[in-house]
């Protein structure tokens, strides 16, 4: 394990140092440095997390579209760099906003926008060393072949690790099913909703926990979902106490109105049927969200008693919900990676969850680079993204749908009309 473990971290290490080599002062980064180096979403982060450096309220002074710890997340690196003078501090937020689109940052290039990034991906760094070491020990319960976790170190999962936060929510996936693993139910909980409150997506989890607390003691966790309640509340307080109401509702407004992107499956579908999408636009959206979510009933109802089949269900939950967001982003595949590889069984497993690293790293940034958005190399690696994603449901789907006592009503139900 020691030697897996080094090598991990020897190679997270390498990619921050060739951040910090293609992060300039004076000028953005270059065609062939972006393949590497994206500041994009990082100048995002910048923006949202400024509320700390120049003490205004975050969400009714400084816009974010994230839930509160991402929020402050953002503003962390802030903490550990030096502060500009009061009269400069604003120069350094001013930018041009995207047409249409105030809030997108078009920042200029500055010693503290570059402090700024080189800290945040410092810390990013760090969460993937803690997040490879708890996926070793996971792999060791688990039996896994410890040379999987190297599918860590392919190109999509480092370059995301370090230009986006998504990371911090994938930790914390691990370590909750860790904690599930210790049959600590309630510490599972409190980090469910310390991830919820970076990311929504892990509170997909909770059905899945729950029914593997119901299997295994044959009774609710009513403590579970009530501890989860009060630590998501606990997290929302201070947005409450800082900006009321108001600060409360404009991550879930922003998210709520988002519109479709070139990489989404609801946008591919919309290019091929425009009159449908068209006619039928916010039916076929609603739709698009009761499938997103299509997992949870199943796994409420599921019988789950194996540590296998914990993380099967949960990588088979936000999978799903990826695959039919309306909105979908590449570097989404931070949060089922480390799912990906504990529950690889076989060659086929393996070669899928490889295809589906590449075929992310070709998708973005490689082909956003030599082909733009939209184009028709660009669609091209989409649908193969799309389809290689569905590779990976489906199997899931059909070892552990019938574990459910919903899917086998369904069943039951759908033979009974068809006389069959």
């Amino acid at each position: 394990m020691k030697n897996i473990l080094f090598t991990l971290v020897f190679f997270i290490c390498i990619y921050y140092l060739l951040i910090c080599a293609t992060t300039h002062i004076k000028q953005h980064p270059s065609r062939d440095e972006v393949l590497v180096n994206d500041y994009w979403d990082r100048k995002v982060h910048f923006l949202r997390g400024s509320w700390y450096p120049r003490e205004k309220i975050p969400y009714i002074e400084v816009f974010s579209e994230q839930p509160p710890l991402a929020t402050y997340l953002f503003a962390l690196p802030f903490v550990l760099i030096p502060r500009p003078d009061d009269a400069d501090i604003e120069s350094f937020f001013y930018h041009d906003p995207c047409k249409n689109n105030p809030i997108l940052p078009r920042l200029q290039p500055s010693w503290y926008l570059s402090a700024y990034m080189l800290v945040f991906s410092f810390i990013m760094g760090v969460l993937a060393t803690i997040s490879v070491y708890i996926l070793l020990h996971l792999m060791k319960v688990m039996n896994k072949d410890l040379r999987l976790s190297l599918i860590f170190l392919l190109p999509a999962t480092l370059f995301f690790t370090f230009n986006r936060f998504d990371i911090a929510p994938a930790l914390i996936i691990l370590m909750s099913i860790y904690s599930i693993f210790k049959k600590k139910y309630n510490t599972a909980a409190i980090l469910l909703a310390i991830g919820t409150m970076i990311k929504m997506f892990p509170v997909l989890l909770l059905p899945v926990f729950l029914s593997y607390y119901r299997t295994l003691e044959k009774k609710f966790n009513f403590t579970m979902v009530a501890v989860f309640i009060a630590a998501s509340t606990l997290f929302l307080l201070p947005v409450f106490i800082q900006g009321g109401l108001e600060a409360f509702k404009v991550p879930f407004q922003f998210q709520s109105t988002r519109v479709c992107n070139n990489e989404s499956v609801y946008c591919l579908l919309s290019k091929v049927f425009p009159e449908l999408f068209s006619t039928c636009g916010s039916v076929l959206k609603n739709i698009f969200v009761i499938l997103s979510l299509t997992a949870v009933p199943f796994a409420v109802t599921a019988k789950i008693d194996n540590k296998n089949d914990l993380v099967k269900w949960s990588l088979l939950s936000i999978a799903t919900s990826m695959f039919f967001m309306k909105f979908y982003s590449p570097q989404w595949i931070i949060w089922i990676i480390f799912l990906l590889i504990l529950t690889i069984e076989n060659r086929t497993d393996l070669i899928r969850t490889v295809l589906f690293s590449l075929i992310t790293y070709i998708e973005f940034p490689l082909g956003d680079v030599l082909f733009g958005q939209p184009s028709l190399p660009f669609t091209i690696i989409v649908i193969l993204k799309s389809i290689i994603l569905a590779g990976i449901i489906f199997p899931l789907a059909v070892t552990l749908l019938p574990s459910s006592t919903l899917f086998q009503k369904i069943k039951k139900r759908a033979f009974a009309i068809t006389g069959s």
